[in-house]
């Protein structure tokens, strides 16, 4: 389960059996089963009547059903769930992206929960800060300083460059503290062929269109990003854009030398998900980005592709020369869950 204070699978748990059943009251009716989205969960996929489904309806009297649905960056999900909102098939509970939820929320579509949460789900609601509720009710679209969503919050830096150790080790080689150590460990990655295949097809880090997915190397210039996404943070003592600092253009320029010496993917600005993952998952990457609760996803499908048990560590933050490295965390992340109102 993903470390939050408030973990997906819990908050869709809780909710569940607030507003469909409780423990005591699920031995006195039987409860429908609600149908829940939340996107590239392959390996938590819920299907009616098996192990969890049951354990679901067993402590809630809800039956809960969770099917896999690719997430690809958000594009495909939002594909798929727009589809069944067309079609009038909503599910009952799901992830929104890209704001979709305004719209839903101003059509009705969506599910008030102001009242509902503190009297159903008191536990959920006493976990999330208070000053997180208020910036909920401040983002309702109706202006009515309502709640629609329960929102992702985080008390921890869940993301950053993920390593493979046992290349590390594989080639007599330290965790890169600085730097210049960093660099010398991407072209050991490249030149030595660490996964001992006898082929020169590693790959020593990398990325996704749009330069996403690349956080932990802008980070070392102390820009603040989320995902591949700038974020507005303490510049120079003013609040900025972190895509329009100084920090920026020295972090471009330092990746196009890597660019330059083959160090970073040469698709990196053309990879998907699909793609970058793909390359990942085919034991050729040496580091890359990602949240390091996903890290045994990863370690599974490189054993699948190639036999080998990949060792993946989060690599500490690196700090360029002039500049303090870190990894951003957003205590208030997007929404998470919203319920549709049937």
């Amino acid at each position: 389960m993903k470390k939050r204070l408030i973990s997906a699978g819990l908050a869709a748990l809780m909710l569940a059996g607030a507003f469909a059943g409780t423990t005591a009251m699920a031995e006195e009716k039987e409860y429908p089963d609600i149908e829940i989205w939340s996107g590239n969960n392959g390996y938590l996929a819920v299907e009616k009547d098996g192990a969890v489904y049951s354990f679901y309806k067993d402590l809630t009297g809800v039956g809960v059903i969770q099917p896999y649905v690719e997430w690809n960056g958000g594009t495909t999900y939002q594909e798929q769930l727009n589809l069944r909102i067309a079609a009038n098939e909503m599910p009952d509970m799901f992830i929104p992206v890209n704001g979709m939820e305004t719209d839903l929320i101003r059509a009705g579509a969506i599910l008030d929960l102001t009242d509902l949460i503190p009297e159903k789900a008191p536990h959920l609601y006493e976990a999330i800060p208070e000053e997180v509720w208020d910036v909920v009710r401040a983002n309702d679209p109706t202006g009515e300083g309502r709640i629609y969503y329960v929102p992702q919050v985080l008390t921890f830096a869940r993301s950053g460059g993920i390593i493979r150790q046992d290349w590390l080790d594989t080639l007599g080689l330290e965790m890169p503290k600085t730097q210049e150590e960093f660099v010398e460990v991407l072209r050991a990655f490249k030149d030595g062929d660490p996964n001992g295949n006898g082929q020169a097809d590693e790959i020593p880090t990398g990325g996704r269109a749009e330069a996403r997915w690349m956080d932990y190397l802008f980070s070392m210039y102390g820009i603040a990003t989320w995902e591949g996404y700038p974020q507005w943070d303490i510049y120079d003592g003013e609040l900025t854009y972190s895509a329009v600092t100084q920090n920026m253009r020295d972090a471009l320029e330092w990746i196009a030398y890597l660019y330059s010496e083959e160090l970073l993917d040469p698709e990196t600005l053309l990879n998907d998900k699909a793609a970058w993952d793909g390359k990942i998952n085919s034991g050729r990457v040496g580091v890359y980005h990602h949240w390091a609760q996903a890290s045994f996803e990863y370690a599974e499908s490189i054993k699948d592709a190639t036999g080998v048990e990949a060792q993946l560590v989060l690599m500490p933050p690196i700090s360029a020369e002039g500049y303090e490295g870190f990894y951003t965390m957003l205590q208030i992340g997007n929404p998470q869950w919203v319920v549709a109102y049937t």
